[in-house]
């Protein structure tokens, strides 16, 4: 998918960091071949939403493929999840309108992010890593006393 946006993109002139993936244009059958024929295309003004639906419906058709277009939205989400360095707030800013509700539900795969953060806390103690839960007085076999 990704060379092929890349080659997508490659086709307009001159495009900006604020050009659409998918611009505004129109579409027209021209000559006797009757082949289609873009113009009036504006690459800083996105494409309608019909527009949207129609051209990813006759892209899967062609393809031969079985997804929805919101299944491409939740794997880039859950890619950038499972990467620790990517923060939460980037993950909301580079998905669009993402809630904190909605990043909630990728939540278990940021678990490998947390326990990662939790592991530079852990200093290496005469030549060796302390183990915590090991090292906790709530491990101990011994009995507790209590001061009354």
């Amino acid at each position: 998918m990704c060379a092929a946006l890349t080659l997508w993109l490659s086709r307009f002139v001159e495009p900006g960091p604020d050009t659409y993936l998918f611009p505004f244009h129109r579409v027209a059958i021209a000559g006797d071949r009757r082949e289609p024929w873009l113009y009036d295309m504006d690459l800083n003004r996105p494409m309608s939403p019909s527009s949207y639906a129609t051209g990813f419906k006759n892209a899967r058709r062609k393809a031969g493929l079985g997804f929805r277009f919101y299944d491409a939205r939740h794997t880039f989400v859950t890619r950038l999840a499972e990467n620790a360095a990517v923060s939460e707030e980037t993950i909301r800013q580079l998905a669009g309108h993402v809630n904190p509700k909605m990043l909630s539900r990728y939540a278990h795969i940021r678990a490998q992010a947390r326990r990662d953060a939790i592991a530079t806390l852990e200093r290496p103690v005469h030549g060796r890593k302390v183990d915590f839960e090991e090292e906790s007085p709530q491990s101990s076999t011994e009995p507790e006393t209590f001061l009354n």
